[in-house]
């Protein structure tokens, strides 16, 4: 599991627009460490899934609001795909496979 987040980590971090926060990086190893191999995938997919959610609730709530940027901290969908990835990791990848095959 730390190898995969290493991974990305690397990815994340040498991208030319750093889409993510240093810290929100850090906190991805350090969850990484808490979860094993199947969780580690099932949390970081659930975490992008809920902060496509939000993304998309800040651009509904601003459509008609001419603002600045809005910058959404990653680290709660992280912290929260963790928790729900480390109790229902393997329900979540049997319904997965199962659309698969």
């Amino acid at each position: 599991a730390l190898l995969i987040n290493l991974i990305i980590f690397g990815m994340i971090y040498f991208y030319p627009k750093q889409l993510m926060g240093a810290g929100d990086l850090k906190l991805a190893l350090v969850l990484a460490l808490w979860c094993n191999y199947p969780q580690c995938i099932v949390a970081i997919y659930v975490s992008f899934i809920f902060g496509g959610v939000v993304a998309i609730y800040f651009c509904l709530r601003n459509i008609n609001k001419v603002s600045k940027k809005e910058k959404i901290s990653f680290a709660p969908m992280l912290i929260l795909g963790n928790i729900i990835a480390f109790f229902e990791a393997d329900d979540i990848l049997n319904l997965w496979l199962s659309f698969i095959g």
